[in-house]
């Protein structure tokens, strides 16, 4: 990891540390899961959110400093992990997102009384590719 890689990572991690989430698995690897950070007063809306890392790098709860801005305005944020290389090699990351979508009108009325909009927000690569499956899947680009 470059130098560059590890202080982002540093500060994700002490950005995060201590944020409180629910995990909810979609598969039955460990890094199959989703870090669900729910709002105390939720609208209803959700967004869930991809890191990125080149296939290799990153963690669903590295991404847990965004949760409470969106939590103060009622948005539950999920971050969404996914298997890495090189245990995992491509294509498995780009598979999970078929895993992820069919139940996530079930999930997420689940994970936070959802009765509004959801919207998928991510980083290159892994996260392009989820919103080029959810697309192709749905015929939209939300």
């Amino acid at each position: 990891m470059s130098l560059i890689a590890a202080a982002y990572r540093d500060a994700c991690v002490a950005r995060s540390f201590g944020v409180p989430f629910v995990e909810h698995r979609y598969g039955a690897d460990p890094y199959q899961s989703v870090a669900i950070y729910p709002s105390e007063r939720p609208n209803g809306a959700l967004l869930a959110f991809v890191h990125g890392g080149g296939w290799t790098s990153g963690y669903k709860e590295w991404m847990g400093f965004m949760a409470p801005a969106f939590a103060a305005r009622g948005i539950t944020f999920a971050s969404i992990g996914y298997r890495l290389a090189p245990q995992h090699l491509f294509p498995p990351a780009s598979t999970t997102w078929p895993q992820v979508w069919p139940s996530w009108p079930r999930r997420r009325r689940a994970w936070a009384s959802m009765r509004a909009s959801s919207c998928l927000a991510a980083t290159p690569p892994a996260g392009t590719t989820a919103l080029s499956w959810r697309c192709a899947a749905t015929g939209r680009p939300r």
